[in-house]
């Protein structure tokens, strides 16, 4: 059975380590990123007389969700530091902003991205530092995320 180049690039899954970060258009290099994930709370209602008609499932509002970032600690300062330094100055709401995971090609391209929308840093984590290692210093991001979702290119 012969397939065209084209059916393989829609059929087959794409590898999870061709990705970027972007937040607000600025394009950041994280090693990893966890916690996109999608839950609805559910809501039961019971009809008056629920023994005999029984009760039916409705969908509730969306999880909050919390993204972890990880990336190697770098040199230079960037608009993320300084997005984590503003938090101090109390005003939360003009410090969301929307964060986008897009899944790429081998061309760098975009398949997938998931929109993290509204979402505000709520924990850094650097590491632990050992003159006995020599392991590449990682830091941690998490971010609080109000809505996410996902849109196919």
């Amino acid at each position: 059975m012969a397939t065209s180049i084209e059916q393989i690039k829609k059929g087959y899954p794409l590898p999870a380590y061709n990705f970027r970060v972007r937040i607000e258009n600025e394009a950041y290099g994280f090693s990893q990123v966890t916690g996109l994930s999608i839950q609805y709370d559910t809501m039961t209602y019971k009809h008056g007389l629920s023994w005999r008609e029984g009760t039916d499932e409705s969908i509730g509002n969306q999880h909050p969700v919390t993204l972890t970032l990880q990336r190697g600690v770098v040199a230079k300062a960037s608009n993320l530091l300084q997005w984590i330094n503003s938090l101090h100055r109390g005003i939360l709401g003009p410090l969301k902003k929307d964060v986008a995971i897009d899944l790429c090609d081998e061309n760098g391209e975009p398949v997938v991205t998931w929109i993290a929308a509204a979402a505000f840093p709520i924990k850094l984590d650097v590491p632990g530092f050992d003159a006995n290692n020599n392991e590449v210093a990682i830091e941690s991001i998490q971010l609080k995320v109000g809505n996410l979702r996902v849109s196919y290119h």
